[in-house]
């Protein structure tokens, strides 16, 4: 991959117009686009583009896939948590103030977020919560 997007050409060109099996040629391919990424971002994207009808039947593609799909609904469960931390503070206190946001925005651990979930709908100010997160973030 040190000649990037010309040697990646010719490689996918050998590739998939060889004779070997689809399943081994989708494994190939697949393998291409992750080393082609140690190169660009571009590289991979280019590739899985034309050549993602093959690069599905790898082992390979199907593990990525579901390993994305982990970490987007991880992300998804942690970013909607983070918002309803700062949704239960809002309708509690009305104004809450970006700092103590960011504070929350920051915050990667699950079940510290619902933690600070079941916190902000009982706590008795902002400034309770302000010192909450302080001890949290130790």
């Amino acid at each position: 991959m040190r000649h990037g997007e010309e040697a990646m050409e010719a490689a996918d060109a050998l590739i998939y117009g060889s004779s070997l099996p689809r399943g081994d040629k989708a494994d190939m391919l697949t393998a291409m686009a992750i080393l082609s990424g140690l190169v660009s971002k571009e590289l991979p994207r280019m590739l899985l583009g034309r050549r993602r009808d093959t690069m599905i039947e790898s082992a390979a593609y199907d593990l990525i896939k579901e390993e994305g799909y982990k970490e987007g609904m991880q992300q998804g469960m942690q970013q909607g948590i983070r918002q309803g931390v700062i949704d239960a503070l809002e309708a509690r206190f009305e104004l809450v103030p970006d700092s103590i946001a960011a504070i929350i925005q920051e915050i990667d651990e699950l079940a510290v977020l619902k933690a600070l979930l079941k916190k902000a709908v009982t706590i008795d100010s902002l400034d309770s919560f302000r010192e909450l997160l302080s001890k949290v973030l130790e």
